[in-house]
């Protein structure tokens, strides 16, 4: 299956769903969609590029991270919520692979610095639609290899960030 069909799929599977069955935007002032800072965003699936190109909301730009490039959206804070792109569908969740395969939904640490929902909250506390949809869609994603490899170095890259910041709460 090509990747526009794939993604296609995947924000139908999303399209109804959210973290919470309230607003969550209204806890934090939408705070995902705002960004903190001008160069931070949220991070492409491989060719997705492609698909959100046309989205006038969006500036998207290649992003080198050691051997691996990808490319990083950002939100101009007006966005078309039907165009939005996967990462912003599932946020604050983040699909991890073990060294195992095995496909696992989780709170992306990362995202504590600006959601309230992956401060406070537990996955299983979020609605339990939304894991379960973004589970099905990542499990029809790693089906395509450059997808799941990606997802690979994403997992890679919430390792790091999980052990500097247990350095620093061992501090």
């Amino acid at each position: 299956m090509k990747k526009a069909a794939l993604y296609s799929e995947a924000y139908k599977i999303l399209q109804t769903v959210t973290p919470l069955s309230k607003d969550c935007g209204k806890l934090c002032n939408k705070a995902c969609c705002e960004g903190i800072e001008k160069e931070s965003g949220m991070y492409l699936y491989p060719g997705e590029e492609e698909l959100q190109a046309r989205n006038s909301f969006l500036k998207t730009s290649p992003l080198h991270m050691g051997d691996y490039s990808c490319f990083l959206a950002v939100c101009n804070g007006k966005c078309m919520r039907s165009r939005r792109p996967l990462a912003c569908r599932i946020f604050p969740l983040v699909p991890y692979l073990t060294l195992k395969n095995t496909l696992i939904i989780q709170m992306d640490p990362r995202a504590s610095s600006l959601c309230p929902l992956a401060r406070t909250l537990s996955r299983s506390e979020l609605d339990r639609q939304f894991v379960i949809k973004i589970r099905q869609t990542f499990q029809l994603l790693i089906t395509d290899p450059e997808i799941k490899d990606f997802i690979i170095w994403q997992s890679h890259i919430v390792d790091e960030y999980q052990s500097i910041k247990n350095q620093f709460l061992s501090i």
